[in-house]
């Protein structure tokens, strides 16, 4: 047992007979204490905490009551004397705090048992001398750092700091602290406070709408005027007091923690009033010319000029006749709204941004070592923020070169400085390196990797650049170090109480469960920084997976998989890294697996011969973390491939059961990640296996995820996860009416609301509506509440000129309610599972074999009433915008549509069950005139399936569906694409027939031509249905009397009427066949070829 303070001690603290006699003891305690973390266990269990508190609680009463005596004008002895022995009472137990806070994770329950943060906070609240407001802070800071450390049963410590308004007014204003030599420490502090306890999802957000994050952006523009980054020529009243050299990585530290995971909150730092008014008032703006102009008499050198070759501006409208092909490359807005997210910026915006995103990296040049690295951080998370708000907005020529050239500044001057930083993770330190470089080397091999990772994650070209800086070779050698054997710098050891000890057990005095050995934590934290890397650097090209593969690190990755297991910390001996791995580095392991899995060469061998299905069956099956299993499901889902040899190891093991149960929990996001495995697992597999998939589901919970849980609510129809593809009248899909621009108005749910000047200058509704129907039609995502407007005349969606800071606050607006709206992410949630569940039954549906026994199957336990009936809903409006059907999200639509594609693809009997279901048919009929050219797409190959003659028994059946489809309009929808602004549309609509197949009737203007021209026109159609154009049929003609192969002589009895003056074709030699009617015809596409020929000839 170690010496150290007694249980008469910590009595004495608690009923000291003097406070001279108390300062006294808790001085002495304190210096006992300080390095030895035995004797700080001890006497928490002693219960020294409360008494500590205590002391806390009566100085701040104390406070509180001279307070009030000051007021009423009575002077008290103590505030005479400056320094007062409460205040040294207070120092010293604060002191002990901070010292007991040092000690590790374990101490922090007892501390937070006794509300000893919210006591701390507290002493900031009120006017204490500065070496008490230190002191508190530098608790406080320890505090937060020891409840980040990782837990050996990966539990997790929440300390909020920020997160109540009392706590948020405990702090002082950080723009308002005085840059003096006791304030700077104190102001360091805070950030460092504010870097370390932004861990949780709901501190960054409180840190941000506090206005902390607006604070450090302050904070990092008055350094760069400070330091002429710029030529300012603005006030700089508004601005803080710059902070000093060593603060300001910290600020850097303190923004990227904030930021960290959301794109919100990355824009609110891109778009503070801060920036905004430091690059408004800048000399040059620096999206003139390039990112950053030379400027004479520059203090410091800028980012070095680089080549971007410009982008050549293409028009992709229809007066584009060039390169026609181009206009399908047109992006739609059906392919940006996704799950319902559609937001709008302004150009100036984006230029900011990118103005924002290379002044960072030109101050993370300007830097080195743990510094530098962190600046790198921040470089990557703004960089990802601008991209993924650039994906949400019409890409633009000059947007686009921007964006090339932000991406090659990275590419050329921020990678390279993370790839070194690597290989100083790599190098082995000096055994006499001083204890502060050891102290900031292990910080960069342990968050080298993940800024390397966050650079690279979301572009081919940086994970290109990355890997020819060597990248791979040096994040391989740095993981396979951590499974080096560590020798721990102390033996473990367990307190024991003496026997005379009497001690209550009170929350207070229960210690928390240990970290990890600091050897481990630090190779387990290196661990996932390198993996976070691999998953990266690999998540695209399949060369940069073998390069990762053949660096021999695929059993480094197996070791990664396996949690440490339950006894790993019962005393039975030292824990080792090749033990086991905590939470974070078993999701690295899955995001590495699943990046390594995406190659169809490595999943079938490298993959395979390590076995890695068993260590994730059994993560997916039995972790009880849940973030755990929906990694471990997403490899899990490239393993349940048609081409994975993986998949019936899989199946044998009992992947269907864990699957579906996971599905029917209440976690959305395993649930998701389970139906698209069990979707993979029923493509193109057997048929027992497809049955088993559904039967483990069960037909009531798919029918009941088909259906969706809002779909009934009143509020749907105004905010919950449909599209409007109206348009209005003498539109057409000759206007370029699916390729406009997007826009978030605000308040979709309630008047449709529009930019200033839209309607002329009076605004009234009828002027409004006349332009609306010039420019094209209004879409509405109902998962978002977003409209869209298209105009194939003009935009009508530039804000005005003079509009930055609103288009701003609009554009955080929305993009804040999309993120943190928990009613939004769960109808967008919904709208997921709706989509995956019909793609399920897609799956089921298709493949080369056992698609009518499955569709049979489906419509047994189903009911063909109840399942038309849930297809017919998907396609059917789901209310009225003004006069303006409302429909599901595009992504439902689609997924419908391929169901019913599957169906019209199969035997005839099934084909004739979709004919009679007029509901559905009529309900489709819009969809042809979507904005989303997907959907038009999957449209026209329904009709090419469902018109197929399967054999010549078919020919009746397919003439009598063709017949129905022409009568509820679903001919004159294909008709109507074959103008369509998309090539791929419009080609497909000419392949509408197929060899031996049902041909619809084409317009008039398909005759107008001859010979060559004539083709072109028809494009290979076959020539039979012109002749009901020309009048040839039982009305005009009797075919009683023709043979097979006839020529169509206008002297023959059955073209009679018939002239080559009025009909070209006649007299050409042309033949026809018997297999010829009035509406439809069946004509082989060999003869229609051969007809083509002699009609050029």
């Amino acid at each position: 047992m170690v010496a150290g303070p007694s249980a008469e001690s910590i009595e004495a603290i608690r009923n000291a007979p003097s406070l001279e006699h108390q300062i006294a003891t808790l001085r002495q305690l304190k210096n006992d204490i300080v390095g030895h973390d035995q004797r700080k266990e001890l006497i928490v269990k002693q219960g020294v905490i409360q008494p500590l508190v205590d002391i806390l609680t009566a100085a701040h009463k104390a406070t509180g009551k001279r307070r009030a005596s000051e007021d009423n004008g009575v002077s008290t002895s103590a505030t005479e004397g400056g320094w007062s022995p409460e205040n040294e009472a207070r120092l010293q137990a604060i002191q002990i705090i901070g010292s007991l806070a040092n000690g590790g994770r374990a101490f922090v329950p007892p501390l937070l048992a006794a509300h000893a943060d919210s006591h701390l906070l507290e002493c900031l609240t009120t006017p204490v001398p500065p070496r008490i407001t230190t002191a508190t802070l530098q608790a406080l800071r320890s505090l937060a750092t020891s409840a980040s450390l990782d837990g050996q049963n990966d539990e997790q410590i929440s300390i909020d700091l920020f997160g109540s308004e009392s706590m948020q007014s405990a702090f002082p204003d950080i723009q308002q602290i005085d840059q003096s030599s006791a304030a700077g420490v104190q102001l360091r502090l805070i950030i460092s406070i504010i870097a370390v306890s932004a861990t949780t999802e709901s501190a960054r957000s409180h840190l941000t709408e506090s206005g902390r994050l607006d604070d450090l952006a302050a904070l990092l523009a008055s350094y760069a005027i400070a330091n002429q980054h710029f030529d300012y020529r603005g006030s700089t009243d508004l601005f803080p007091p710059p902070p000093s050299e060593a603060t300001l990585p910290v600020v850097l530290s303190a923004i990227a923690a904030i930021i960290s995971g959301s794109n919100f909150r990355a824009q609110s730092f891109i778009l503070s009033r801060a920036l905004r008014g430091l690059f408004a008032h800048a000399a040059t703006q620096f999206w003139e010319s390039r990112a950053f102009p030379a400027r004479p008499g520059s203090a410091a050198a800028l980012l070095p000029s680089l080549h971007v070759p410009q982008t050549k501006s293409v028009s992709f409208t229809n007066s584009s006749s060039a390169f026609p092909a181009l206009k399908s490359l047109q992006p739609e807005r059906g392919q940006y709204s996704g799950a319902g997210i559609t937001l709008t910026q302004q150009s100036a915006d984006i230029e900011h941004a990118n103005a924002v995103c290379g002044w960072l990296l030109f101050m993370a040049r300007l830097m080195h070592g743990t510094n530098r690295m962190k600046a790198l951080r921040l470089v990557a998370l703004v960089n990802n923020a601008i991209d993924a708000s650039s994906e949400l907005v019409s890409p633009r020529s000059e947007s686009l070169q921007r964006a090339r050239e932000r991406e090659k500044q990275i590419s050329m001057l921020a990678i390279p400085l993370a790839a070194q930083l690597i290989q100083t993770a790599v190098e082995v330190p000096s055994p006499d390196l001083p204890t502060a470089d050891d102290r900031e080397h292990r910080e960069i091999q342990e968050h080298a990797c993940d800024v390397l990772a966050e650079l690279v994650h979301p572009s081919q070209e940086l994970q290109a650049a990355a890997v020819h800086a060597g990248a791979i070779k040096r994040v391989c050698s740095l993981l396979k170090k951590t499974f080096d054997a560590v020798s721990p710098s102390k033996p473990m050891w367990s307190a024991k109480s003496n026997s005379n000890d009497h001690v209550t057990s009170l929350d207070s005095t229960t210690m928390g469960t240990r970290g990890l050995p600091s050897e481990v934590a630090h190779a387990m934290r290196c661990r996932q920084s390198a993996l976070n890397a691999i998953a990266a650097l690999g998540g695209t090209h399949d060369t940069h997976r073998g390069a990762i593969i053949e660096a021999g690190i695929v059993q480094c990755i197996m070791d990664s998989l396996k949690p440490f297991p339950a006894d790993a910390f019962a005393g039975k001996g030292p824990v080792s890294p090749k033990d086991g791995n905590t939470v974070p580095v078993l999701l690295a392991a899955c995001s590495a697996a699943q990046s390594l899995s995406r190659s169809v060469s490595k999943l079938r061998t490298t993959l395979v011969d390590a076995a890695i299905a068993h260590p994730l069956f059994e993560l997916t099956k039995n972790h009880p973390d849940r973030s755990v299993q929906i990694g471990a499901t997403d490899v899990i889902c490239n393993l349940l491939l048609e081409f994975s040899p993986m998949r019936d190891e899989l199946v044998t093991q009992g992947v269907v059961e864990v699957l579906a149960r996971n599905i029917k929990g209440s976690d959305m996001d395993l649930r998701l990640s389970s139906l698209w495995a069990i979707k993979h697992l029923a493509l193109n597999n057997t048929k027992e296996c497809r049955i088993r998939c559904f039967e483990e589901l069960g037909s009531g919970w798919l029918v009941g995820a088909i259906q969706g849980e809002y779909d009934h609510n009143p509020l749907a129809a105004s905010s919950g996860g449909g599209v409007s593809v109206w348009q209005s009248a003498g539109s057409g899909l000759s206007a370029p009416n699916a390729a406009g621009e997007q826009v978030d108005l605000l308040n979709p749910t309630t008047s449709m609301d529009v930019d200033e000047g839209y309607g002329g200058d009076n605004g009234e509704e009828d002027e409004s509506s006349h332009d609306e129907e010039e420019d094209g039609e209004v879409m509405l995502d109902e998962s978002s509440g977003t409209h869209y407007h298209t105009s194939g005349i003009r935009s009508t969606l530039q804000p005005p000129a003079d509009s930055s800071s609103l288009s701003a606050d609009r554009h955080l607006s929305a993009m804040r309610e999309m993120e943190q709206d928990p009613n939004l992410r769960a109808k967008r949630m919904d709208v997921f599972v709706q989509e995956q569940s019909l793609d399920f039954i897609r799956n089921l549906i298709s493949g080369p074999d056992h698609v009518e026994a499955m569709i049979d199957h489906l419509l047994q336990h189903i009911g063909s009433e109840k399942l038309f009936g849930l297809l017919t809903e998907k396609l059917s409006p789901l209310a009225e915008f003004g006069n303006r059907p409302l429909y599901h999200a595009t992504s439902i639509i689609i997924a419908v549509i391929h169901v019913l594609t599957h169906i019209c693809g199969s035997s005839p009997r099934h084909k004739s069950l979709l004919i009679a279901q007029v509901p559905l048919l009529r309900a489709w009929v819009p969809h042809f005139a979507h904005t989303d050219r997907r959907v038009r797409i999957i449209c026209i190959w329904s009709m090419n399936s469902l018109t197929w003659v399967e054999d010549d028994s078919d020919r009746e059946g397919a003439r009598e569906r063709a017949r129905k489809l022409r009568e509820l309009g679903l001919e004159q929808a294909v008709r109507k694409l074959e103008n369509d602004v998309d090539l791929d549309v419009r080609e497909r609509q000419k392949e509408s027939v197929h060899d031996d197949g049902l041909w619809f009737r084409p317009s008039a203007r398909s005759i107008s031509g001859r010979g060559r021209e004539a083709e072109e026109v028809l494009d290979g159609d076959i020539l039979a249905p012109v002749l009901v154009e020309l009048g040839i049929g039982p009305s005009t003609a009797n075919l009683s009397n023709a043979t097979d192969g006839a020529p169509l002589e206008s002297s023959q009895t059955h073209l009679s009427g018939l002239s080559s003056a009025a009909h070209p074709l006649v007299g050409t030699g042309l033949t026809l066949p018997l297999d010829c009617y009035t509406d439809v015809y069946i004509f082989p596409l060999a003869r229609a070829r051969e007809a083509l020929d002699q009609l050029d000839a």
